[in-house]
């Protein structure tokens, strides 16, 4: 079945919109930590918010995946720290961790960086894509418990979102994934338990239902608690 945007299935994609994105207020931290992805407009915010005094310093984690690959030869931290710095932050309070390949390891890699170089800061500001802040935290309270933690990304609506490039029926497809990650990843050790109300489960099926399914439910290299 094909995916497509109707007035049903935009209803049910704003459901999991709504899950998924936290909308935690700003709070001032010691490090912020950038998950690098494939969206550009994650750094150019977290730009926005280190020259507006949100943190000390910078740690841009990731290397190209399937969706960031036209990054390359860059990986997802350098490609984000260019364009931190040309958003005016100092190339010296920039930090890069470029062998992360998924949540887990964004945050495993981030802290034994900073444990390597004596910097483990008293707070996190973790910005990331508005639909993976809810992972981004159950992810950064399993591997790195007890942190004084806010977890943001750009303040856009769902529709503001979509672009081009970030289309509805990929979006919404990730979205769908990214509950099932919800409800398999705990048990596997990769993130903390979180509740998954009934009528996001609902939403979910349906717009598997719909055609919305197949991609992104699970990561290519799923890291491990114990072995990462």
């Amino acid at each position: 079945m094909m995916s497509v945007y109707t007035a049903e299935t935009a209803q049910l994609a704003q459901v999991l919109w709504d899950y998924h994105r936290l909308a935690q207020p700003l709070r001032k931290a010691e490090c912020m930590i950038v998950l690098g992805n494939d969206d550009l407009r994650t750094a150019e915010y977290a730009a926005e918010l280190f020259l507006k005094g949100y943190a000390e310093f910078v740690v841009a984690t990731g290397q190209a995946g399937r969706h960031s690959s036209h990054f390359l030869p860059c990986s997802e931290a350098e490609k984000f720290a260019e364009v931190m710095i040309e958003k005016g932050v100092d190339r010296d309070k920039i930090l890069l961790e470029n062998q992360a390949l998924n949540t887990g390891e964004n945050i495993t890699f981030t802290k034994q960086l900073l444990e390597q170089r004596l910097k483990v800061p008293a707070s996190f500001l973790v910005v990331t894509k508005p639909y993976m802040e809810r992972r981004a935290l159950a992810t950064f309270e399993k591997v790195w418990p007890d942190q004084e933690l806010t977890i943001c990304s750009i303040p856009l609506t769902f529709q503001q979102y979509l672009n081009e490039e970030h289309t509805f029926e990929r979006v919404v497809t990730a979205m769908v994934g990214y509950v099932h990650r919800m409800h398999d990843y705990p048990a596997l050790g990769f993130q903390i338990s979180q509740e998954i109300p009934e009528e996001v489960w609902t939403a979910c099926q349906q717009l598997e239902a719909l055609g919305f399914a197949g991609n992104g439910q699970r990561s290519a290299r799923p890291f491990s608690v114990e072995s990462p």
